[in-house]
């Protein structure tokens, strides 16, 4: 099994792609979902390789609450892989909206999807076999105006990101 990350490479990673899918975004308005695969060098902190994990497949499985479940599984199942090119963490990139102000979440609090307050943004998570971390890039401005872009969040090491797309809670899964 390869060595865990370290915080330095957990956040130098997320600013990599964070800064690309800000870039992205402001170049194209939009940020389609994106699942990158990563391979790091023996050197702390260096990438020896990164692969794009078919877009058409993860633009596909992201489309539907349904698939994406399906779409975290293909996740864990990369990410227990064991042999000598096995990746040491999944970069997940993806447009998601935001409810404020929710924490505990409780049956009577909207999805976002419902919430009229709901405000938008670029998730970066990073996937490692022992817990997922994420950090949220906000987009402002109305959709189709000129003034709509995304601004660079850096990554919310201490909070815990919970979910279908957290690794430790998927059933299943030890974070140990």
């Amino acid at each position: 099994m390869k060595r865990a990350l370290d915080a330095a490479e957990i956040t130098a990673l997320y600013e990599t792609y964070a800064r690309q899918a800000v870039t992205t975004f402001n170049k194209e308005k939009e940020c389609a979902p994106k699942l990158f695969g990563v391979i790091m060098g023996a050197k702390s902190g260096t990438i020896e390789q990164q692969l794009l994990i078919d877009p058409i497949l993860v633009r596909a499985l992201h489309s539907n609450a349904n698939t994406k479940d399906a779409l975290m599984d293909i996740v864990i199942a990369l990410l227990k892989l064991e042999s000598p090119h096995c990746l040491d963490c999944i970069v997940h990139i993806s447009e998601v909206w935001i409810s404020e102000g929710r924490l505990p979440i409780d049956d009577k609090a909207p999805a976002p999807v419902d919430d009229p307050a709901r405000t938008e943004g670029i998730q970066v998570t990073l996937h490692t076999r022992e817990r997922s971390y994420a950090g949220l890039c906000r987009i402002v401005g109305a959709e189709g105006s000129a003034d709509r872009h995304a601004i660079y969040g850096s990554i919310e090491k201490d909070a815990v990101l919970h979910g279908r797309f957290a690794m430790q809670d998927r059933a299943g899964h030890s974070t140990h």
